[in-house]
């Protein structure tokens, strides 16, 4: 059974600046903020469906379920009232404002993103969906990734799969095959032990240390 805490915090525009994890491009504080803490039993995969904000999946050693922390962001109550998280057995999912729907695309005034950390058993297959925000993804297994835009991490993990459009993209340590659609970004990729594939638009490339064949369009 899915365990869930939620707290809440409301704070000043001008006693802090927003964390990184928390910031919108463009905005300074984070106006309103709640915290969500879920945890579930384990399945082989995990399935992660985001929107605005950041996202960091860990593998750890001896865990035995997924273990989600969120961090909510808005700028106003109203629109933080809207986000909300929710962990279902292998899937976790953000849910944004109604108004917000159609794009994720935030203003000055006009915000809320939700930053997720999540900590899973080594080796659990991720697969993850996400719009905008940076993505680090490290000690599991099979990774598959679709995003907009936003920076992407991915060191020692099984085989990967990108479909990116914008932001740069590093792939580092992979055990199994690497393809890669990329849109436009600087893209490094090394130390794979299978064959790499990349499809490239624009920006620069770097491929070193590959085990397999090594295919560039």
């Amino acid at each position: 059974m899915t365990k869930t805490k939620r707290t809440g915090l409301w704070l000043l525009p001008l006693m802090l600046a927003a964390p990184a994890a928390w910031a919108q491009p463009g905005h300074g504080p984070c106006e309103h903020r709640d915290t969500v803490e879920l945890s579930g039993p384990a399945t082989a995969a995990l399935q992660v469906v985001s929107g605005a904000g950041g996202v960091e999946i860990t593998g750890e050693p001896g865990l035995a379920e997924f273990q989600v922390d969120a961090t909510l962001c808005a700028a106003s109550r109203e629109l933080l009232e809207g986000l909300a998280v929710s962990l279902e057995g292998g899937r976790v999912e953000t849910t944004y404002p109604e108004r917000q729907r159609g794009g994720w695309r935030f203003w000055r005034r006009n915000y809320a993103s939700i930053h997720l950390g999540i900590r899973v058993p080594v080796e659990t297959a991720i697969e993850l969906e996400d719009g905008s925000g940076s993505i680090t993804v490290s000690e599991v297994g099979g990774v598959t990734v679709t995003d907009g835009s936003g920076s992407i991490r991915l060191r020692r993990t099984g085989a990967v799969r990108v479909d990116d459009r914008s932001g740069s993209l590093r792939i580092s340590e992979a055990r199994g095959s690497v393809v890669v659609e990329d849109g436009s970004g600087s893209l490094t990729i090394e130390d794979v032990t299978g064959d790499v594939s990349v499809e490239d638009g624009s920006g620069s490339f770097a491929v070193r240390d590959i085990a397999g064949n090594v295919t560039l369009e």
